[in-house]
């Protein structure tokens, strides 16, 4: 018996350890037949043909385009990057010309690789996300995301909304913006925001203070030459390059090389430093009266530079070069001020600002940027540019000579004043002496300017400001290596910067440049392929297939990789859809498109498409547990019957979504381990032939194929008729084996007595 037993117990044994499962033999009756052909029939139903992804077509094509130049390597990043998914990229080189026609009018593509920089967007960053506006590539509508309580497209709503919240710089307007972001991103994902370049600039590493980033007017307090280095004659100045401006008049120019001079010796109406905080500056307070009406409050003591005929040597910024500085920007230059309604001086320090963002319309509109514009303004010297109007009396007369020579002899209340130049050779600015940067009677009695904080105490000893005129950056490359300026841009070219990175007399500066890269999306529902596709996602009903489609391209793609590739690993990887440096407007808990490609094919799936991925490892795709078996996708054994869906589909054709297939009170997964037939009720039957049923056997815990499941010596069915544990080695039935047992002790004890009498008796 104990022979038998254990042979049975090795070959299970060895069955179950190394998962070789045999069904034994029997015979195959109709219900077998039947529940396998039905298992059989739902495994060819699936709307893909089979359970495995067809890779040889893909899922669909899209038309992707740039302009000819190095964004090129970005689309053929993209092509790799959807390979994986099975969704092809038909690219377009196109010359700049025909890239903007089809970006602007014809609108034949489905996603492009562009660039967008300050002059696209202007302040209203948000504005070309838009119905209605001319650089809305991407094709926005409102009836994309129409909200009938809104009555027009939420996104829409917010851009609209930013517009008209007040004050300018409010939590509650920021907070708007941020919400307006992740919106954008979340429900419309119009684009997928990737890099920003960076510029480069190499300076003189004796130079202490400088912040590249702020710039040469805020850094200038914090400045100082530490030593002199090669080349260098004086540590009273620093010389930089400029090339050849032509007009000082802020009304009139339009040039780079101009508001280069002009920033250095004419104070902005505000300030806004390089994160977008503002701070007063010759406005010490912009009050609301209401949402169209703002006073404006002039900071008093701030001297103005000399004229250049020295006509009015002793003058001091009041309220009638703001309201003149701002009468003339609105009727006189070309820049779009249309915004200002209309202008009155209260007293000498106030002037009212009255605001009409909409001219067209019969009331006046807020605008929230009112602000911004005004950090962009230049305040003008009213009591020379005034000197003659026209007709009216009110409309300074620009043919009047003072105009003429402003253009060329600009003044104004900033820390510089033109002290001399060589037109072709160098401009000279010197530290205006009397000016109010330096002035703590001033800057100290308002706090709010946190002045020294910002701009510093101006005691680095440094005097002048020294600009070559130098059109090429190859000569000011060679003019900086021989130390004759003390820093040179060289963003164009890369080699220097490595060069100059292993030189300990250098420093290496960056900041981002204003703008950002990005791929976009044509929304356009007209185009008809499916990252336009604005119906519910079959497997996801809180998503549109089109929304889906574009959050598994954004998921696809490696923005590390990519820059790492085509960028050097270099430029700013961006996730807002904004400009990287807009400070305060960017919300830092933007939701991030992270390269993720189980996250891209699970998105696709919402969509209905098959990409093989499987959530739940269990041997079926997700979209054919969806479509077919009706399985949860996210649960590898859904019936809980010990057996993986994919088990039960593809190899034993049980039914994954019902325990007990064939319905004999015995899990299919229990059934299929211990080689019974889970296709075939087989519980009365006894597979060990140890006097148990199977469903026996189940129901105690014991394995129905070997007839002493706790080896202890005795079958299972021999156990239970004892009332001992079957499952238990230490606990078995107290028969013959006790009684043997016992008489061994007995004859033990007796021999054991009557060894000691025998011993008393010899003593004797």
């Amino acid at each position: 018996m104990k022979k038998r037993l254990n042979a049975l117990l090795l070959v299970s044994v060895i069955l179950i350890q190394g998962s070789f499962f045999v069904f034994p033999a029997m015979s195959v009756d109709l219900e077998f037949e039947k529940i396998t052909n039905n298992s059989k029939d739902l495994r060819s139903k699936s709307l893909y043909g089979t359970n495995e992804q067809n890779a040889t077509e893909p899922l669909f094509t899209i038309e992707a385009l740039t302009n000819i130049g190095p964004r090129e390597d970005l689309l053929s990043g993209l092509k790799e990057a959807l390979a994986p998914l099975n969704i092809a990229v038909n690219i377009r080189n196109l010359t700049w010309a025909d890239f903007v026609t089809e970006l602007l009018i014809f609108h034949n593509f489905d996603m492009m690789y562009v660039g967008f920089s300050y002059s696209n967007f202007g302040t209203d960053a948000n504005e070309v996300y838009k119905e209605g506006n001319n650089l809305n590539v991407w094709g926005y509508d409102t009836a994309l995301d129409y909200n009938a309580t809104l009555g027009t497209g939420q996104n829409q709503w917010y851009i609209e909304q930013n517009k008209l919240i007040l004050p300018t710089i409010s939590q509650e307007r920021i907070d708007n913006y941020w919400k307006w972001e992740s919106y954008l991103m979340e429900e419309i994902l119009p684009l997928i925001p990737t890099f920003t370049p960076y510029h480069y600039e190499a300076q003189w590493d004796n130079l202490e203070g400088y912040n590249y980033t702020e710039g040469i007017i805020q850094s200038w307090g914090k400045m100082a030459w530490n030593g002199l280095h090669p080349g260098q004659t004086s540590s009273s100045e620093l010389v930089v390059y400029n090339g050849n401006w032509t007009d000082l008049n802020p009304i009139n120019t339009t040039q780079v090389e101009d508001d280069y001079i002009i920033e250095k010796i004419m104070d902005p109406l505000v300030w806004m430093d390089a994160n977008k905080i503002v701070y007063p500056h010759i406005l010490t307070n912009w009050q609301h009266i209401n949402d169209t009406h703002v006073r404006l409050t002039v900071r008093k003591g701030i001297k103005w530079q000399s004229d250049p005929e020295g006509l009015f040597p002793n003058e001091y910024v009041d309220a009638r070069d703001v309201f003149f500085t701002l009468y003339t920007l609105k009727t006189i230059s070309n820049r779009d001020f249309k915004w200002i309604k209309d202008i009155k001086i209260i007293d000498d320090y106030t002037v009212d600002l009255f605001i009409d963002e909409e001219p067209g319309t019969t009331t006046n509109e807020p605008y929230a940027d009112f602000l911004y514009e005004l950090c962009k303004v230049k305040l003008l010297p009213e009591h020379y540019l005034n000197q003659t109007q026209k007709v009216d009396g009110k409309t300074p007369d620009t043919s009047h000579p003072s105009w003429k020579k402003f253009s060329s002899e600009a003044f104004g209340t900033g820390l510089f004043e033109l002290t001399a130049h060589n037109a072709n050779v160098e401009t000279i600015l010197s530290v205006f002496p009397q000016c109010w940067h330096m002035n703590k009677t001033v800057t100290e009695s308002d706090p709010k300017l946190e002045w020294e904080k910002r701009f510093g105490d101006y005691e680095g000893g440094i005097t002048t400001l020294k600009i070559l005129t130098i059109e090429d950056e190859e000569n000011a490359i060679e003019k900086f290596e021989k130390g004759q300026i003390d820093k040179v841009e060289i963003t164009a070219y890369p080699e220097k910067k490595d060069e100059y990175m292993g030189n300990a007399s250098l420093k290496i500066n960056r900041k981002l440049k204003k703008g950002f890269e990005c791929y976009g999306f044509n929304l356009r529902e007209n185009r008809g392929t499916p990252l336009q596709n604005r119906d519910v996602c079959p497997n996801n009903p809180d998503l549109s297939i089109g929304l889906a489609v574009r959050k598994a391209i954004a998921h696809a793609i490696d923005k590390e990789a990519l820059n790492d590739k085509y960028k050097n690993g270099e430029w700013h990887i961006n996730h807002h859809p904004i400009y990287p440096d807009y400070g305060i407007w960017l919300n830092q808990k933007i939701g991030r498109y992270e390269y993720n490609l189980t996250k891209a094919k699970e998105y696709l799936f919402y969509a209905g498409f098959e990409t093989g991925l499987d959530s739940d490892g269990d041997g079926l795709t997700d979209i054919y547990e969806v479509e077919i078996t009706h399985t949860n996708r996210l649960k590898a054994d859904t019936d809980n019957d010990g057996a993986t869906d994919g088990e039960e589909v593809n190899e034993h054709y049980t039914d994954p979504n019902n325990p007990d297939t064939d319905g004999d009170e015995m899990p299919d997964g229990w059934e299929i381990r211990y080689m019974l037939n889970p296709l075939l009720n087989d519980s009365t039957r006894d597979a060990d032939d140890d006097g148990l049923s199977n469903l026996e056997e189940y129901q105690l815990g014991t394995v129905p194929i070997n007839p002493d499941t706790d080896g202890d010596g005795f079958t299972d069915k021999e156990e239970v008729t004892a009332g001992t544990d079957p499952l238990d080695p230490n606990d078995y039935p107290k028969t013959k084996k006790t009684e043997i047992s016992l008489g061994v002790i007995t004859i033990l004890t007796g021999v054991s007595i009557t060894t000691i009498l025998l011993v008393k008796k010899k003593k004797r």
